[in-house]
């Protein structure tokens, strides 16, 4: 298990329509996690207006779905906002970043199903791939179809993409570390993606999660129709961690170093992990997932 520490206006976003906010309605039926559009209080009149995220479904193994949200070019300022105490060296200097490139991301963590269907593994087996000296010693968090993949290495992680890659004839990855936070920020230049102010009906984190991970898509999306950018599972990102540059104007990977970025927080983290600039880095975890990316056809 990797230690976790408690952590802790801009540039207009360009080609994006300002989505409107959606929130969650659940079904108890075979098909799982419904999710539809719901108008609230200030949000009403501008989501008359506003299309939601374009989305497609991937069909995996099995006919489990994998539901993904497309997303357009533009430029967003990245990394902690000006003010922020709760922000740490590694999240600055805040930054111009320019997504060059439309691709979809993943509307949730990847669930242990989707993991399954494409791996043919369960967590419980994950978990002693992980560790095969004590194979039953890692705690369990949270089973189910559609709670998030944990027990993931980050070439785990890598390797699901190239499978999945294989089995649908589509380029899957997993998100820069600037692609992760465009599409957590959805448009917005707040501390966190719902604005400045902690809300933790947002996100599962320490004080609200009982030390759990919960099934993906029970708290609301972001303005783009994401679930679970704040909490619940940390998210790993493609190539390796890096410094900021104030420079660092086009969206990089590194390729060289010895750990790797998270993103997102969890639900054993605080509320300051909870902030889209938030980033921390680890060699391997127990309690981390991801979501993948696909390139745009």
């Amino acid at each position: 298990m990797i230690g976790m520490r408690r952590e802790g206006g801009g540039l207009p976003m360009r080609g994006l329509p300002m989505l409107a906010a959606l929130a969650v309605s659940f079904a108890a039926t075979s098909g799982g996690i419904r999710t539809s559009p719901v108008l609230a209080g200030d949000d009403a009149a501008s989501a008359a207006r506003a299309p939601g995220p374009r989305t497609v479904t991937e069909t995996l193994p099995g006919g489990v779905p994998l539901e993904l949200a497309a997303i357009e070019p533009g430029e967003f300022l990245m990394g902690a906002v000006p003010g922020d105490a709760e922000a740490e060296a590694r999240e600055k200097p805040q930054h111009a970043v320019t997504i060059a490139r439309p691709f979809l991301i993943g509307v949730h963590e990847i669930t242990q199903s989707q993991w399954q269907a494409v791996m043919g593994t369960t967590l419980r087996q994950q978990r002693a791939i992980m560790d095969p000296a004590h194979p039953q010693r890692g705690l369990l968090r949270g089973e189910g179809p559609d709670h998030p993949m944990y027990y993931v290495r980050w070439d785990d992680a890598r390797t699901f993409c190239r499978k999945l890659s294989e089995l649908t004839g589509r380029s899957y990855r997993l998100p820069s570390e600037a692609e992760w936070e465009y599409a957590c920020r959805a448009g917005r230049a707040t501390k966190y993606a719902w604005g400045d102010d902690f809300d933790g009906r947002y996100a599962w984190y320490e004080g609200n999660s009982g030390g759990l991970l919960h099934p993906v898509g029970q708290k609301p999306p972001n303005g783009w129709g994401l679930f679970d950018m704040a909490g619940n599972a940390h998210e790993w990102c493609a190539g390796y961690f890096h410094a900021y540059a104030a420079n660092e104007a086009a969206d990089r990977e590194s390729r060289a170093g010895g750990y790797h970025a998270l993103r997102g927080g969890s639900f054993g983290c605080g509320r300051a992990n909870m902030r889209a600039s938030h980033r921390f880095r680890a060699g391997d975890g127990h309690f981390i997932g991801f979501r993948v990316v696909r390139d745009a056809e």
